[in-house]
This record gives C-alpha cells, sequence and structure tokens, in this order.
C-alpha cells in the first residue's frame, strides 16, 4: 500500500518583520531536509511553506515608500 501524500509541510517563523535574510535561509534548509526524510520513508510532499507573522502588525507604522521598498 502507498502511503498518502503530505500535502505541505509548514515552518512557522515568530521573528518580527523585516525578516532577516539567514533567518528564511535557515528555515529553508530545515524544510529540505524536513522534506528529505519525508522521501526517504516513502512519502511524496507536495509542498513546503513557510509561516509568518502578520505583516502589517510589524509594519504598522511604516511609511507607504518604506512598505513598497520592503515588498
Amino acid at each position: 500500500m502507498q502511503a498518502p501524500p503530505v500535502r505541505t509541510i509548514t515552518l512557522g517563523l515568530a521573528d518580527l518583520h523585516p525578516l532577516a535574510f539567514k533567518s528564511i535561509q535557515d528555515a529553508a534548509t530545515m524544510l529540505q531536509q524536513a522534506r528529505a526524510r519525508y522521501v526517504e520513508a516513502g512519502y511524496e510532499v507536495q509542498t513546503v511553506r513557510i509561516s509568518t507573522r502578520p505583516v502589517f502588525d510589524d509594519l504598522a507604522n511604516w511609511s507607504n515608500a518604506a512598505l513598497l521598498e520592503y515588498a
């Protein structure tokens, strides 16, 4: 019997925005490692993703120009 697919592996980041590039890199590495372990165990992993804090909560006091620059 084939293992059911894993729809997504999600890693939550509690870091405040703006996110540091290193945090995103570290999260991507962890997700790649997790995907590899599931695949080795016989599972199909359909997606991996990063979940973050609400961006507008952290950047509520930023100007429109600063928000566009960050985007």
